[in-house]
Order: structure tokens, then sequence, then C-alpha cells
């Protein structure tokens, strides 16, 4: 993670998203910025992972790493591994890892 990646930043909605997408950006303004951290030092310790297996390190409620993982992407700290691995459900998911 770079010094000029602000994983602290608020995720948005859109202008023109319903306001009850609003609320719920703005509810997750406090959770967000933790979690994403959190995901980001789980990948570089355990490895690339895919969504399911990251909210299981973690303790996380499911979906809750996936929720992060478009936002990881765009700040550039995380991206597609080029491959997917196998959930608890036995589907297979896009497996993602920290940028070096």
């Amino acid at each position: 993670m770079t010094a000029d990646l602000d994983l602290f930043t608020q995720p948005a909605a859109r202008h023109n998203d319903p306001e009850t997408a609003k609320a719920a950006a703005r509810s997750v303004k406090h959770s967000a910025p933790v979690q994403r951290t959190k995901i980001v030092t789980a990948l570089k310790a355990h490895g690339p992972m895919n969504h399911w297996q990251i909210d299981n390190v973690l303790g996380f409620q499911h979906p809750t790493a996936a929720r992060r993982m478009q936002e990881l992407i765009r700040l550039g700290v995380v991206r597609d591994a080029g491959y997917t691995t196998q959930t608890g459900s036995g589907r297979q998911a896009t497996t993602y890892e920290a940028m070096p």
C-alpha cells in the first residue's frame, strides 16, 4: 500500500442513486476503512484468496469482503489474480491478491 492511497475514503453513492443507497454508503463510513485495511493485510499475510475465504479468515459476515473488493481495486491496492477458487458453496469466485 502506498502512502498516497486513502483507504479511509467513504464509499460513495452516485448522485442519481436512490436515497437508500446513499444511506447505506453513509452507514459504512466508519467500518469500511477498517475492513479494507484488514482485507489488504490478510491478502499480504495469506496470499491470494476469494471473497469467501477472506470473510472466513477475518471472521467477517458474508458478503463483507465482496462489498469492499471493487473499492480496493479502484484504490490500486488489490487486483484480480487471474484465476478462480472455490467458495464454501462450491461455486467458483474471482481470486484477489494484494498489489506488490
